[in-house]
């Protein structure tokens, strides 16, 4: 059994310690929170940021590319001959696309090329030697919408709480200028011929797709972070049932050894009347209460200290 005196020694053996270690591990982990935060945040701007770069990287690289065949390649391959624009640019010696020919193309050349990036160019007004363009809901209401307030920018997200990726939609109005309003309302192949300078023909549409589970582990710091929270909790919970064991333990043994001590004390005063009552001057009548009333005052101060004694026992451990 573990005594009074002994526990108190432990306790000023490891409670100091144990407690500074406390103090410190809470002071460390309010500290390491906005660190670890700042830390991810970092390392999160680093790989979106790198993300992007070699997303733009990849769709100049692709323009670059088309223009060098298309364009470059195409007059080079004709010299002497009259560059012109056309749609059908392809079928004509030296010619060029025009802006929304080379705008649908470009979309497909980056489509193949970016995988997580899709571009569309597209109208609900193509024209009659092109297939129509489906429009989903999305893309017919934002139309409608740039219609009504040409200088904004639309955009929609598709996320819930299980998906696995997210995906952003951004749409903004293909604006007619004068170049424009010329051609297509000139053009055989024009469906319509009244546009003006300031129209919204149509739209282009760039949706970039993210999976989530990337990202996740980009806040390693913070997940790091939580590891150490979650090893603290449960080692002071595993300290706080050690002591808690301890502690009952020890009021145990101090209610074992009061009990033990009121027995011995019943028996010292009993032992105490008899030896008294047999002496000649005990058995004296005046004397009995004297003496009954000395032993019952010996008695009651034996179990006040004892009764001090487990209550400074108590509060030693409490402490």
């Amino acid at each position: 059994m573990i005594g009074l005196w002994e526990f108190t020694a432990m306790k000023k053996t490891f409670g100091g310690k144990t407690g500074l270690f406390l103090l410190l591990l809470v002071v460390l982990l309010l500290v390491g929170l906005p660190v670890a935060v700042w830390l991810d945040l970092t390392n999160l701007t680093q790989t979106n940021l790198n993300r992007q770069a070699s997303d733009l990287n990849s769709i100049i690289a692709s323009v670059r590319s088309y223009y060098a065949t298309n364009v470059v390649g195409r007059i080079l391959a004709a010299p002497g001959t009259t560059t012109k624009v056309a749609d059908n640019y392809e079928a004509i010696p030296g010619a060029i696309p025009i802006p929304a020919t080379l705008s649908l193309e470009l979309g497909k050349v980056i489509s193949e090329h970016q995988h997580n990036i899709t571009y569309r160019f597209v109208s609900d007004y193509p024209f009659a030697n092109r297939a129509p363009h489906p429009l989903d809901a999305f893309e017919a209401d934002a139309l409608r919408r740039l219609r009504e307030k040409p200088n904004q920018m639309i955009s929609t997200d598709n996320s819930s709480l299980l998906a696995d990726q997210v995906q952003v939609r951004l749409v903004a109005p293909v604006i007619m200028g004068a170049a424009c309003v010329a051609c297509h309302n000139t053009h055989p192949e024009s469906p319509k011929r009244d546009w003006k300078v300031g129209d919204v023909r149509g739209l282009q549409e760039v949706t970039i797709t993210q999976p989530i589970g990337t990202d996740l582990f980009a806040f390693k710091y913070l997940l790091a972070y939580f590891v150490l929270v979650a090893a603290a909790g449960f080692t002071f919970i595993a300290l706080q049932r050690r002591q808690a064991r301890m502690i009952g333990a020890m009021n145990n043994e101090l209610e074992t050894a009061n009990e033990f001590l009121a027995s011995m004390s019943m028996i010292s005063v009993a032992a105490d009347l008899q030896e008294h009552f047999q002496r000649p001057e005990g058995r004296h009548h005046s004397h009995r209460a004297q003496a009954a009333d000395h032993l019952l005052f010996r008695h009651q101060g034996f179990h006040r200290h004892h009764r001090a004694a487990a209550a400074r026992a108590d509060h030693a451990i409490a402490q």
